[in-house]
């Protein structure tokens, strides 16, 4: 909210912070010698009526493409994370496969107790 709220009397962005006596959240101006002191709830309630006040009328059809352009947006903000997530799923794999390898050579008796721990921690 701070990057949307301005001083009435200077034009500079408002801060937020607490206040230790009543444990209540303020808006205060930063510029030195501005007195403009703002309790949040009432600045809150103020900025819910502005954004009720705004509203887009667009048809069905410009509402779908609005959706579309969303959803594609979110997808392409997101891809990076999905390729992390892949290569972390596929590293996983590998690993849960090497560790069965492991365990079906211990119980073959190809590999000992001592070697096994000593692989175990390399892992």
């Amino acid at each position: 909210m701070k990057r949307f709220i301005k001083c009435d009397e200077c034009g500079a962005f408002l801060r937020a912070y607490k206040a230790w006596k009543n444990q209540q959240y303020y808006y205060k101006c930063n510029t030195r010698g501005c007195s403009c002191n703002r309790r949040a709830d009432e600045v809150h309630k103020k900025f819910f009526v502005l954004l009720g006040q705004q509203q887009l009328n667009v048809n069905e059809d410009v509402a779908k493409l609005i959706s579309a352009q969303m959803i594609a947006t979110y997808n392409q903000l997101t891809k990076e994370k999905q390729r992390d997530s892949e290569r972390l799923n596929k590293q996983l794999q590998e690993c849960e496969k090497k560790i069965e390898r492991l365990e079906e050579r211990y119980i073959n008796e190809e590999i000992d107790r001592d070697l096994s721990g000593v692989i175990s921690k390399s892992l």
